[in-house]
C-alpha cells in the first residue's frame, strides 16, 4: 500500500475480483480483466450480509442464494436430506484459554489433569456429529505454523485424577463461557467434575462474556478461534 494512501471508500487489489458496488447490506464484485491469473468463470458475485442465521438458510431454501456460510451443525443435520451439502474443512479451533499467572492454574498438574480428563472425540461425536476432528495444538491445519507431527493428545481419566491429587490442593475453578457454547462447555466441565474438580459454571450472555473476558482473573474461558 502506498504511503499516504487513505481513500478506502474505492479498495482496490490484485485478485481475480473487483469491487464494483458496497450497499448497506452487500458487496457486489466483478471479474477483475487485469487480473493476471486465469480468469474465473463466474463473472459477478454478490455477497449478502444476514445477521440471522434462520433467515440465511430460508433464501437457501428459496434459491435466493447460492452458498451460505457458518451453518451451525444442528441446522445442517435437519437440512442434510433436503438440499445438498459439500462438505469443506474449515480453519477454525475451539480452544479453553486459562490464566496461567493466578492459581491455580499456574500450578502444570492442574493444566495437564484439566487436558487429560477431556473426551475430545466424544465431543466430536456427540457436538459435531463428526463433522470435526478432535484438536492437538492452537493453530488449526491449513494455517501458518500447524505442526503435522504433534501426536493426538490423550484422554485419560484416571491419569488426569492422580495428577489432581499430586497438587495436593483442593481445586474449585469458575468456568465462564458464551451461550453458543453450552452445549460443548457443560460436556468439559462434567469431564473436570468425574475427576474431583469443583466446577462452579457461568453461562453468560456474548455481552457479559466480553466483560468478564478483559477482566481476566481467576477463571477459565471457553472461546474459539
Amino acid at each position: 500500500m502506498p504511503n499516504g494512501y487513505n481513500d478506502f471508500e474505492k479498495p482496490v487489489g490484485t485478485g481475480p475480483y473487483k469491487i464494483g458496488l458496497i450497499t448497506d447490506d452487500s458487496i457486489i464484485c466483478y471479474v477483475n480483466e487485469q487480473y493476471w491469473g486465469k480468469k474465473p468463470k463466474i463473472k459477478k458475485g454478490i455477497f449478502r450480509f444476514v445477521q440471522d442465521t434462520e433467515n440465511a438458510i430460508e433464501l437457501l431454501k428459496k434459491d435466493s442464494v447460492n452458498i451460505v456460510y457458518g451453518i451451525p451443525v444442528e441446522e445442517y443435520i435437519k437440512l442434510k436430506d433436503s438440499l445438498r451439502f459439500v462438505i469443506r474443512s474449515g480453519v477454525s479451533a475451539r480452544y479453553i484459554q486459562l490464566n496461567t499467572k493466578k492459581f491455580p492454574f499456574n500450578l502444570i498438574l492442574l493444566r495437564q489433569a484439566l487436558s487429560l480428563a477431556i473426551n475430545r472425540t466424544e465431543i466430536v461425536d456427540r457436538v459435531y456429529h463428526s463433522l470435526a476432528e478432535p484438536a492437538n495444538q492452537f493453530i488449526p491445519e491449513g494455517v501458518i505454523g500447524y505442526i503435522p507431527e504433534f501426536l493426538p493428545l490423550s484422554f485419560n481419566p484416571d491419569s488426569a485424577e492422580r495428577l489432581l491429587k499430586n497438587t495436593g490442593k483442593r481445586i474449585k475453578i469458575r468456568f465462564y463461557y458464551g451461550k453458543s457454547f453450552k452445549k460443548i462447555a457443560s460436556m468439559i466441565a462434567e469431564y473436570w467434575r468425574r475427576i474431583g474438580i469443583e466446577v462452579d459454571e457461568r453461562n453468560l450472555s456474548q455481552k457479559g462474556f466480553s466483560r468478564v473476558w478483559r477482566k481476566a482473573n481467576l477463571i477459565v474461558f471457553y472461546s474459539h478461534f
